[in-house]
């Protein structure tokens, strides 16, 4: 299985330092994996209804009918190789 992961930060001055990782996008601690990093994103996950996020019928949440994957604020998508 091939997964892609997030480049190394090449900020990191110590090599002492625990590894750290690059974030281009968002701070971590924002909520934006729930609510996404923009306007388009997050519209797609909100209700609009009292701070709501959007609730399927079944009480999961909705699928991207495109990729079946749940909407969230960041979706992955991960590619495995057989050989």
């Amino acid at each position: 299985m091939a997964v892609r992961r997030t480049g190394r930060d090449q900020c990191a001055r110590d090599v002492n330092e625990p590894m750290s990782y690059q974030n281009d996008v968002t701070h971590w601690w924002d909520g934006s994996q729930i609510y996404g990093s923009d306007d388009i994103t997050n519209s797609k996950v909100r209700e609009f209804n009292r701070g709501k996020l959007k609730v399927a019928h079944d009480g999961w949440l909705p699928k991207d009918k495109s990729t079946n994957i749940d909407i969230t604020g960041k979706n992955f998508v991960i590619f495995v190789y057989f050989k």
